[in-house]
């Protein structure tokens, strides 16, 4: 129903550059109390040569009048035709309720007489003021830019205002970082940051939520993560992938935020802090799985920090009806390797607080060690990100996050002078790096697991936690050469012998023979993965095959597909693909960040 939504002519501000404006309402709302209530504002700024004009309510469904002029400008039909004919507004200055079938429209408009060869400039603007974002549990919270304007919902024309006498600043600083970002060399370099800005579309499109306090309502108990600012963004936009944050995924895109958001990525990871320890006891049945479980054990990183559908910062950990990742081997090394990586690029350190909260988080580990030898022990399939792959027993995908993990357990303990810890956790990288090459090195490459029938196979993104690491500067995890051997291996197997190599890399690629196309993970591309594995090649002198890796996956996207902003997951051999806009893809600025900080 539109019944009672109305618009209302707004009050120019000359002096500051307003011209003219309208306000658009929601029926009833005095002050929000739900998403999507508040004020819509349309105006136009300039100078004193700005023509400016505006059409305050014009009804969207009634026909067209051609006989009576007074009743013309209040016809949309009409405003459009003499718009069209004339490039100018038939003004019209009153505002009123609709009925509920009245659909209202608002308009305005610009304009400047320029003599031969010359410029002139204004501005169109439009704010929406709707600053609450409500989740399916009923809670509400403020958004961010609340913490400035407020929640009355009452500030479109004072945000509009700011922002006409802040848009040349803003184009300037939009200039300067483009130009700072691509920087200089050649064409395809060039592309290759390019399409790297272009992938940061996800960081706005991804189901943001940027949220500074919760909005009080009765019935609802305090959130357990805290009534204080966050922010979230979507695994994806489609079925399945509806979960804030996921943990396996937000490494791949820190680099992203930390290079240009750092706050946001500050806000993230202080929850997943807040989150380790939390026990969540109410039993879950995985259905994929059979059996009953808890929502987290206490000291094990949450997958996910929950789902619009439920109660994000509250009730966390929603995916896992049909996967148990409470025994996901990832998620903890991830989460540490991640933190280190934030505090190192901040020059900073943990507080007593947190390292009491990753010793926790190390013993969790710990373990899950249960073979003694440094490295956790998949036993099920799908308890990791590659929740489709065939192995168990450690893998080198989660042990060599779990290398830098206990890396990064053992320098903090050192800046500590925890002489102690910084012993145990370097007698566990020692144990762990031994196990490493005992289990995948096989004189060629990284074997994808210890055991199963994909063991043999060459998966791409297997030692993306040593890029992680890398980029932290915590270096030497690995033999370089064994490194560099195996991201040979993959450029040739994975790359080049997959779909003549126009696609990028398949993810997992058996030792010889046919890479399968028809099973999930497998035979695709994962384009966030070939972008972590392109930059580690970059970081291990395979600068070329890296480039052009990263350039045949932008090719598919940007020249074969039109898919480059709505970036998914994973792409096919056959110019198919899976789960458009994936958060994993923001992996493209390992290859920009830190160098270009």
């Amino acid at each position: 129903s539109n019944s009672g939504n109305y618009a209302e002519p707004a009050e120019p501000d000359v002096e500051r550059g307003l011209r003219t404006g309208v306000l658009m309402r929601r029926a009833g709302v005095v002050k929000p109390s739900q998403d999507m209530e508040g004020q819509l504002f349309l105006g136009i700024g300039g100078g004193d040569d700005v023509t400016a004009q505006r059409n305050v309510s014009s009804f969207v469904s009634a026909p067209p009048v051609t006989d009576d002029a007074a009743a013309a400008p209040c016809i949309l039909r009409n405003v459009e035709q003499k718009f069209f004919t004339t490039g100018r507004l038939t003004p019209q200055e009153k505002g009123w309720r609709a009925a509920d079938n009245e659909v209202l429209a608002s308009a305005v408009g610009g304009g400047l007489t320029l003599a031969p060869g010359g410029e002139g400039h204004f501005t169109i603007v439009v704010v929406w003021d709707l600053p609450l974002v409500q989740f399916g549990s009923g809670r509400t919270w403020e958004k961010s830019y609340a913490a400035k304007y407020g929640a009355d919902g009452q500030q479109a024309r004072r945000i509009a205002i700011d922002a006409l006498a802040r848009r040349a600043d803003w184009r300037r600083q939009l200039e300067r970082w483009h130009q700072a970002t691509l920087g200089e060399g050649a064409d395809a370099a060039l592309a290759r940051r390019g399409a790297a800005i272009n992938d940061l579309y996800y960081v706005v499109g991804g189901g943001t939520a940027w949220v500074a306090r919760e909005h009080p309502r009765a019935g609802l108990e305090a959130p357990s993560l805290g009534a204080d600012e966050h922010f979230s963004i979507l695994e994806g936009s489609d079925t399945g992938y509806y979960f804030t944050t996921t943990l396996d995924l937000w490494p791949y895109a820190q680099p992203a935020l930390e290079a240009n958001w750092p706050r946001l990525s500050d806000l993230v990871l202080q929850d997943f802090l807040r989150s380790a320890p939390l026990a969540y006891d109410e039993p879950r049945f995985i259905t994929g799985q059979g059996y009953f479980t808890v929502r987290k054990p206490a000291n094990k990183l949450p997958h996910d920090l929950g789902s619009p559908a439920g109660d994000p910062w509250h009730r966390i950990n929603e995916y896992g009806s049909t996967r148990d990742t409470n025994g996901w081997k990832d998620h903890n090394p991830e989460f540490i390797l991640s933190l280190y990586l934030n505090r190192r690029s901040k020059g900073k350190t943990v507080t007593d607080q947190e390292w009491r909260t990753l010793l926790g988080v190390a013993d969790f580990m710990i373990a899950q060690d249960t073979q003694k030898d440094g490295l956790p022990f998949h036993d099920a399939q799908g308890d990791s990100t590659w929740d489709a792959l065939h192995f168990t027993g450690p893998s080198p995908y989660s042990g060599a996050l779990t290398l830098g993990a206990w890396a990064a357990m053992a320098e903090w303990a050192r800046q500590r002078g925890d002489d102690a810890q910084a012993r145990r956790f370097g007698d566990r990288l020692a144990l762990a790096q031994a196990s490493f090459e005992k289990y995948f090195w096989n004189g060629r490459y990284y074997r994808a697991a210890a055991n199963g029938d994909q063991a043999e196979w060459v998966l791409s993104d297997a030692l993306f936690g040593v890029l992680m690491a890398e980029t932290a500067g915590l270096r030497g995890l690995l033999p370089a050469d064994h490194v560099t051997a195996h991201l040979r291996r993959v450029a040739d197997r994975n790359w080049r012998e997959f779909g003549k190599g126009e696609f990028g890399p398949a993810l997992l690629a058996p030792p010889e023979g046919p890479i399968p196309t028809d099973r999930l993970q497998v035979g695709e591309v994962i384009v966030g993965s070939a972008r972590s594995t392109a930059a580690l090649m970059q970081r291990f002198g395979l600068r070329e095959d890296g480039g052009a890796m990263a350039d045949a996956v932008n090719r598919t996207l940007y020249q074969r597909s039109g898919l480059q902003f709505r970036t998914p997951a994973a792409l096919g051999a056959g110019s198919t693909f899976r789960a458009p806009s994936n958060l994993r893809p923001l992996a493209s600025w390992y290859s920009l960040w830190p160098e270009r900080q």
